[in-house]
């Protein structure tokens, strides 16, 4: 993009990397992901989040994790949004116990559940058999139901 003299900010580059993961060319929207931090842009978390959305559709959870890292290690956090596309990734692949395992990091985080993580435990786990060991589930359940 900069080549052609186009001067971009966050939004148009989110614009660019959308469309790219859902074609499952993940690796050209981390090429913008780089070309983006190189001229000084802060990616926001829709931006991380798409990639590692992408990244989860092709089965690639080792990439997918690797840009959850870059989040935590910069001025981010991962977010509901994160282990939201994490999670799902893990119940569709019956990977239950890894699921537990992050659906407990979160809460470890203090991120509080939203309806798409319960759809998820709902549809990913329960619904399969699997009941999650939460040890704070049924409290962040009501607060999170409470606020919507």
């Amino acid at each position: 993009m900069r080549e052609k003299g186009v001067k971009a900010d966050v939004v148009t580059y989110n614009v660019l990397i959308g469309p790219l993961c859902c074609k499952g060319e993940v690796r050209k929207a981390v090429k913008l992901l780089e070309e983006m931090l190189e001229i000084g842009l802060e990616p926001r978390h829709v931006t991380y989040n798409t990639i590692i959305d992408g990244f989860c559709e092709k089965g690639d959870i080792r990439s997918a994790h690797k840009i959850r890292s870059r989040i935590e290690k910069g001025k981010k956090r991962a977010n509901v949004a994160t282990y939201n596309a994490l999670l799902k990734y893990f119940c569709e692949m019956g990977m239950m116990k890894e699921a537990d395992e992050l659906l407990n990091e979160m809460l470890e985080k203090g991120l509080v559940p939203n309806a798409i993580t319960y759809d998820i435990i709902n549809a990913g786990m329960i619904d399969k058999g699997f009941v999650p060991d939460i040890k704070e589930y049924a409290a962040d359940a009501s607060k999170s139901l409470t606020s919507s």
